[in-house]
């Protein structure tokens, strides 16, 4: 038989709390700290990786890219350097051959020589006497 509106009056009688619950916490705490130390030992040295593998592409496309302008750079030189080139920009210019008597070596004592297969210009001879 039930009687509403009983109630047993046993509020001074409290239950202790269970303290379990807190060694349970803690062990997930630990067990979560050494799953992150071991994924950070892992993850760690993998990304260094990476970015060193990025970094290397893109200083290798760097290298190619100054290649190629290097490699445009010497042939745009020798096609300003060509001796067609030249003779006909020294034409352009109004400049005529030289004729070989005219022509002379300078040595390291700072003497002019006559060139060779030409005769000695009149500088280079009184120079040398």
């Amino acid at each position: 038989m039930r009687i509403t509106g009983y109630r047993p009056a046993n509020a001074w009688l409290e239950r202790q709390l269970d303290q379990r619950w807190t060694r349970w916490l803690t062990w997930c705490a630990r067990g979560g700290v050494v799953a992150v130390l071991a994924l950070w030992c892992y993850i760690a040295p993998h990304q260094a990786v990476i970015r060193l593998r990025y970094e290397t592409a893109k200083l290798s496309a760097e290298v190619e890219r100054l290649e190629r302008e290097h490699r445009t750079l010497l042939l745009e030189r020798e096609r300003l350097t060509s001796v067609q080139v030249l003779v006909d920009q020294a034409a352009a210019l109004g400049l005529v051959p030289l004729p070989l008597e005219r022509v002379a070596v300078l040595t390291q004592e700072g003497l002019l020589i006559p060139a060779p297969g030409a005769t000695a210009p009149q500088a280079a001879t009184e120079g040398a006497k």
